[in-house]
């Protein structure tokens, strides 16, 4: 046989190809993630997609004022100042600054819900929509309540949507300011608002996360106060302690 024709009858060995041996590794290294990736992803969680106003109790909306610019916006926060609203009006849920001792104690469930404090009395009352503490200068019936705290915790709300809902109920917040958490992976958000309807209100959010693929854990507080009240108090109790001494 000649070597033509054993060039004709011997079958042509393919040449090595690095560029298609590459692609194809990565081609199955990508298929191999990609399963890993599947099966590794944690379970679809339980969502709630309710608005989170249905898990949050009804609050005083502030009342609209006249927008005013230069010396008369000036005017106005000396105003506010000097002389804040006679009666301020605000509530929480079932608790409203200006309440008094006796209609709090109609609404408590039980006599422990009462805490003596150095200060006065507070008065505390858990509801499926949170906690609701109510504070009193004194245990006397007709003491009426000058500070209003509440406490939630959400897992299935953001915490975007729970400032969206204070920003409608309050306006822009006065001032804000947010730190990182040492630890829980999570940060410390506080808002204060002022005056509402004559009344001080503060926000204080923080938000939590101790598990890698878990949902965060936010914890709302709320604080409703009359400065007025409280400038009274803390001027009397100065002046009792320096007669003491």
């Amino acid at each position: 046989m000649t070597r033509a024709t054993q060039a004709m009858t011997t079958p042509k060995r393919g040449r090595f190809r690095p560029f298609r041996a590459l692609a194809l590794v990565f081609g199955v290294l990508g298929v191999a993630f990609g399963l890993l990736a599947h099966f590794a992803s944690p379970a679809p969680q339980e969502t709630d997609t309710a608005d989170v106003s249905g898990y949050l109790p009804d609050m005083e909306i502030k009342k609209r004022e006249a927008q005013h610019i230069g010396a008369a916006a000036l005017q106005l926060y000396v105003a506010r100042v000097r002389a804040p609203l006679a009666d301020p009006n605000f509530f929480i849920g079932p608790i409203e600054i200006g309440m008094t001792y006796e209609n709090f104690l109609k609404i408590i469930p039980t006599p422990e819900s009462l805490k003596a404090a150095q200060a006065g009395v507070i008065g505390v009352l858990r509801t499926d929509k949170g906690v609701f503490t109510a504070h009193f200068p004194t245990a006397e019936k007709d003491a009426t309540a000058f500070r209003l705290s509440y406490t939630q915790t959400f897992r299935f709300h953001t915490e975007r949507e729970i400032t969206e809902h204070l920003g409608n109920l309050w306006g822009k917040p006065s001032t804000s300011e947010c730190t990182r958490l040492s630890y829980g992976n999570g940060q410390d958000c506080r808002y204060q608002w002022w005056p509402v309807n004559g009344v001080r209100v503060d926000a204080q959010l923080r938000v939590t996360n101790d598990r890698l693929h878990g949902r965060p854990e936010i914890t709302l507080r709320v604080d409703a106060a009359d400065e007025r009240t409280e400038g009274r108090r803390w001027s009397v109790g100065k002046v009792a302690s320096a007669a003491g001494g």
